[in-house]
């Protein structure tokens, strides 16, 4: 297998330092759980973050419903493997299949629905990749972030254009909204009016999820009080 570190540059003092090496294509748990129960007992490290993400996804998979304590260990593990992994696209698209998989076995995720965005937020600030852009989809959820320099912003447009129970949602994003889109959200190019010199002297990160189950939030009735 193959192991890598990444060398860093702070944005506070510009000096570039080694990362701690990432492992995780490496193997460092010797018996892997066959339960979620099982794993509440694994401590993750950057050299087991991989390994455990992609055994949190297989146990998930095919899921019709989770106990609470279950969902509690599983927000837990991969709350910890998005601190200590180095999140490549791989590694987030493995996150992402996880809390889809958890949407689909729960209708009522309203008391963690916190620490879920937090998962999914993480996912998107934390993401090394090289280009533009990088698109995470999976059957419940759609996840777009972009590295932006608003010195140049002109405006932009995430949204879904269908849906689809086998194929996921399928995202687009571009400066003007399409017809009959799903959802969508536009960030018009007037933004740069206010925003400080900082952030327009500074490369930004712009992220767009979507979710197709609404389980994950609480819709309060037009005629409550």
């Amino acid at each position: 297998m193959n192991a890598f570190r990444r060398c860093k540059i702070s944005n506070k003092t510009f000096r570039a330092h080694w990362q701690d090496p990432e492992l995780g294509q490496c193997p460092m748990i010797k018996e892997l759980p066959k339960t979620i129960p099982g794993l509440e007992d694994i401590d993750v490290n950057g050299n087991n973050a991989w390994v455990l993400a992609e055994l949190i996804k297989n146990l998930t998979t095919n899921m019709t419903s989770i106990t609470e304590e279950d969902l509690n260990i599983v927000l837990l593990k991969v709350t910890e493997v998005v601190e200590v992994g180095a999140l490549t696209p791989p590694l987030g698209q493995v996150i992402i299949d996880i809390i889809s998989n958890v949407l689909k076995a729960s209708d009522n995720l309203w008391d963690t629905a916190s620490r879920i965005l937090k998962i999914t937020d993480a996912v998107g600030n934390k993401m090394f990749f090289t280009g533009h852009s990088v698109n995470l989809t999976s059957d419940l959820l759609a996840l777009s972030t972009l590295n932006i320099n608003f010195s140049s912003f002109m405006g932009i447009t995430f949204g879904v254009s269908s849906l689809s129970h086998s194929f996921g949602p399928e995202i687009f994003i571009s400066q003007i909204p399409i017809d009959d889109a799903v959802a969508f959200i536009s960030l018009p190019s007037t933004l740069n009016n206010h925003l400080n010199w900082q952030i327009l002297e500074a490369a930004s990160r712009l992220q767009f999820q979507f979710f197709a189950n609404v389980s994950l939030f609480q819709v309060i009735p037009d005629n409550a009080e």
